[in-house]
């Protein structure tokens, strides 16, 4: 039997079989990309998205996974990360 590492993810959409998620990667690029979003442990929402350590959610690598393979919720992004998101998806559009 083989183990796949978890990986965070931030849920884009939640259909009935599956969700479409962008992928949340600890390694932060020396220069952010216009399809990255940075969340440091500065923010104020930090603690609330359940991420260890400063992160980059990656709008380039989107993807739909079956609900099967969600092992379960880290947290949650408030309305703060919720609009950095919504400018940088609509920028990458």
């Amino acid at each position: 039997m083989s183990f796949a590492k978890l990986r965070p993810a931030l849920v884009i959409h939640e259909g009935k079989r599956d969700v479409i998620v962008a992928f949340i990667s600890s390694r932060i690029p020396a220069e952010l990309s216009d399809t990255d979003v940075l969340i440091t442990s500065k923010q104020p929402a930090f603690k609330g998205t359940g991420l260890k350590t400063d992160s980059v959610i990656k709008l380039d690598k989107i993807a739909t996974v079956l609900k099967e393979l969600v092992v379960g919720e880290l947290g949650e992004i408030d309305e703060n990360l919720r609009d950095k998101f919504a400018v940088s998806y609509f920028i990458t559009i």
